[in-house]
């Protein structure tokens, strides 16, 4: 079923826009009901993978959006094969695998793994603007602190 999804969405892209979306929606209408009909799967396995089709299209980064659906097909096996156990190990792997990694000689998973409080100020909920002075050490800095004050007004309000 999924590779069905990813066909009909493959097949949406490379046509032209009107065309692409009507394939799209029809396609997986169409294709859907009849595999369901003709008994391969359930209705609920059809809103899982509606539902998985959909949510794909909430990664930001197109990158990231690839590499997703490139490893949602090896976990997939891993857990048909293992159960949510197989799940677990393969998040865990892939886990260990992007904590080992390095970009540009920061690591890739930074600030989280190496854990740092301090450099967690936009990580997971963005602070106000003003909180952010002093760079990431991740970054390797020559100059920690910031050299502008994005809260210039107060300090020209205690002078007066």
């Amino acid at each position: 079923m999924e590779l069905t999804i990813e066909l009909i969405r493959e097949a949406g892209i490379r046509l032209p826009s009107p065309v692409g979306q009507t394939i799209g929606i029809v396609g997986g209408l169409v294709i859907g009901d009849a595999v369901v009909h003709a008994g391969y799967v359930s209705y609920t396995m059809v809103l899982v993978v509606a539902v998985t089709a959909i949510s794909s299209f909430l990664v930001p980064s197109n990158d990231m959006s690839t590499s997703i659906r490139v490893l949602r097909f090896p976990i997939m096996f891993i857990a048909s094969v293992f159960g949510a156990l197989g799940i677990l190990f393969a998040v865990m792997f892939l886990l260990i695998h992007l904590a080992k990694l390095d970009s540009f000689g920061t690591p890739y998973m930074a600030p989280v793994m190496p854990f740092r409080l301090r450099d967690m100020k936009d990580t997971f909920v963005r602070l106000p603007i003003w909180k952010f002075n002093e760079r990431p050490q991740e970054a390797h800095p020559q100059i920690l602190r910031q050299e502008w004050n994005s809260r210039e007004w107060e300090n020209n309000e205690e002078q007066h």
